[in-house]
């Protein structure tokens, strides 16, 4: 199969979009795909990836035009290069306002699939958008979602939200969870990792990895930092990420008389990643009720934790709870309740048994279905499926 892959993502930014990217299409190489991914360009040398060639169209950093010229380049270029040489498919990771997708689409005789991985209108009004730009990115959506062949969704409450909002046909959307690689995320020896990038070998400690944006609830973990500090002395809570709440959140640590607890590392390189996880005694990841209720989660965090062995606590939200819960890889409780966070966290760190019972049930359930190679092998059949139909 050949695969025209576009995306408007950095492949050098720390986030978890531009992993999903590298991963998804590493692994379409390594299954004998060929891939040609379009990304904006950047100064860092391309990715070695076996059967990936990687394009790095043109663009600027202002941020509208920037999209703009990126959007009007990809579409010229893969129109170019694909009629010398014509894609299977043409895979877009959601744009908010590229309309020429499914037209490139219609000119090249091939199908379109469009993965996303959030309710974007959600995400704009969390971060306070006009209306003006709410309502086009609503008409692109929908132009380009009920055009699209084929919608990958990370979680079921996306799938729920597209067809709500979009009148998308249900029977088009498919859920293709998130994963992590098993290999680069492991079990490794706590006192070791510890030692490696700095940290108290002695002290009880909670970890936080990702990108530091509002539908993260670090505040929250903030507010139940006392409360656990009651239990256990010294406790230690490391926050390992960057964006723009980090600086809010080391404001409200100083606020609460806290700050003397946490650690804020900021963007650590993702080669260092797993020795912060498997650092840390348990791993949290609490989000806010706002947004992630309603679109469901499949976080690369968690599937990243539990790869390392670790016993999570999170929410009970939409696409946690068989996850966490059901296979007893961590506990879960209500969003924005430092309490029953503090709760969850107290009765973790007291009981080893527990959390070690919990990190091997976590390891095993991502050995078994989480892989980046299990997550590209469900995109490669529901291509095939699309190409049955289409005959």
């Amino acid at each position: 199969m050949r695969v025209f892959y576009l995306c408007y993502v950095e492949l050098d930014a720390k986030m978890g979009g531009t992993r999903h990217v590298l991963e998804v299409v590493k692994n379409l190489g390594l299954l004998g795909h060929h891939v040609e991914l379009f990304a904006p360009q950047i100064k860092l040398p391309k990715p070695k990836l076996k059967n990936v060639r990687i394009v790095y169209v043109p663009t600027i950093r202002t941020r509208i035009a920037g999209w703009l010229l990126f959007y009007a380049l990809s579409f010229f270029w893969l129109w170019f290069r694909g009629r010398k040489e014509p894609p299977d498919v043409i895979y877009a990771r959601e744009m908010t306002y590229n309309l020429f997708v499914p037209l490139l689409s219609t000119l090249l005789g091939c199908p379109l699939i469009v993965e996303v991985n959030a309710l974007i209108l959600d995400e704009m009004k969390m971060f306070g958008e006009g209306k003006i730009k709410l309502a086009l990115a609503r008409f692109c959506q929908r132009h380009v979602l009920l055009l699209a062949d084929r919608i990958l969704a990370v979680s079921d409450g996306i799938k729920t939200g597209l067809v709500q909002a979009y009148g998308v046909p249900a029977g088009k959307i498919f859920v293709v969870p998130n994963g992590t690689d098993p290999e680069h995320f492991r079990p490794m020896d706590m006192v070791q990792c510890r030692r490696e990038v700095g940290l108290d070998a002695q002290a009880p400690m909670v970890g936080f990895v990702g990108s530091c944006y509002p539908y993260h609830d670090v505040k929250c973990l903030i507010e139940a930092a006392p409360l656990v500090s009651k239990e256990f002395k010294d406790p230690r809570f490391v926050i390992v990420g960057d964006g723009s709440m980090r600086r809010v959140w080391m404001d409200v640590t100083e606020e609460r008389q806290v700050s003397d607890l946490f650690f804020f590392a900021g963007a650590v390189p993702y080669e260092k990643v797993p020795y912060y996880m498997n650092a840390f005694t348990i791993c949290v990841a609490p989000f806010t009720r706002k947004r992630n209720e309603n679109s469901g989660l499949s976080p690369l965090k968690l599937y990243d934790y539990m790869a390392c062995g670790k016993a999570v606590v999170s929410n009970q939200l939409q696409g946690l709870r068989d996850l966490i819960e059901g296979n007893r890889a961590g506990k879960l409780v209500p969003p924005e309740d430092p309490v029953s966070l503090a709760g969850a966290i107290v009765e973790l760190l007291g009981d080893q048994g527990l959390r070690e019972e919990m990190g091997r049930n976590g390891r095993a359930l991502v050995e078994k279905q989480y892989t980046w190679e299990a997550t590209t092998k469900r995109i490669v059949d529901l291509c095939s499926e699309l190409f049955k139909e289409r005959g």
